[in-house]
């Protein structure tokens, strides 16, 4: 089963196709009691905002819902099904009714600023077999961010095509829960290091999924460590340069053997050049 990765769900009577947001938590909810849930952060420590201040927390209707990555003064990244849950349902989302929280190292963001989103782009091949590929969202801020360099800052993206190895080690952060409760986020910013592994050795391991090279696979075989629930659209940067290379994406339970987290790829051309043309970045 999949477990997409947000602590939480909209619970407003919005209709989606014939659904509302309060009967498609409901369904979500009794997916997630048998597998189908978020990824958190497991087996990470308690950071400050200033070790990772490109990370950002995402709002819909003013509650927590996911997390997201300054790469400009203008843009932020996430994960497409932060912001479109399920794309068998058609989901007009107004960025109205998202905002962003920079400079803090708590979910709720005390101490940091709040941004409006002016437009919010999803990448037109995610999820057209619903199996999760091209999991990106680009959002433009109704005003620039205040870059202060220390507890606010951009973070870099790869070139188009260049690659982590396997065994090369990703920084993945969020406010995850830590448990495998539901809806038990963090409170306060956490970090995990876990290695990437082989798409040939992920597909072995997740075969239940379609994994494509628009997709970066992550983790200890012996299990452990992981991002999971409420760490969706979080980022994932290479521990040796703190390039961006991943957008926390998907992946069966949290820190099981054997079972690594899945990632948008970032330096897939696909999407790489995808953010190129849409940001200028």
């Amino acid at each position: 089963m999949h477990k997409i990765m947000f602590c939480f769900l909209s619970v407003l009577g919005v209709v989606v196709d014939g659904f509302t947001h309060k009967e498609y938590n409901q369904y979500l909810i009794s997916r997630q009691l048998n597998g189908f849930k978020s990824l958190e952060i497991v087996g990470g420590d308690e950071v400050d905002i200033k070790q990772h201040p490109y990370q950002v927390s995402l709002y819909y209707s003013n509650e927590f819902s996911c997390g997201g990555s300054i790469v400009s003064e203008s843009y932020v990244l996430t994960a497409g099904h932060c912001v479109l849950p399920y794309p068998t349902y058609k989901f007009n989302f107004n960025p109205k009714d998202y905002h962003i929280r920079v400079g803090s190292s708590y979910m709720d963001g005390r101490g940091g600023k709040k941004y409006n989103i002016n437009a919010i782009t999803v990448h037109p091949e995610y999820c057209k077999l619903c199996d999760f590929d091209y999991d990106i969202a680009v959002m433009k801020l109704s005003t620039k961010i205040a870059l202060n360099g220390i507890t606010v800052k951009t973070v870099q993206l790869p070139e188009s095509g260049k690659f982590l190895k396997s065994g090369e080690n990703i920084v993945v952060t969020g406010w995850g829960d830590t448990t495998i409760k539901l809806d038990d986020c963090s409170d306060v910013l956490r970090a995990v290091t876990v290695p990437v592994q082989s798409l040939e050795h992920c597909v072995k391991q997740l075969t239940m999924f379609t994994i494509t090279d628009r997709m970066l696979c992550a983790g200890f075989d012996e299990g452990g460590k992981d991002a999971c629930q409420g760490d969706s659209g979080g980022p994932a940067v290479a521990e040796s340069s703190s390039v961006q290379y991943g957008i926390v994406s998907f992946g069966l339970g949290c820190a099981r053997p054997n079972k690594p987290g899945v990632y948008t790829n970032i330096a897939a051309p696909p999407i790489r050049d995808w953010i190129k043309n849409l940001t200028g970045i």
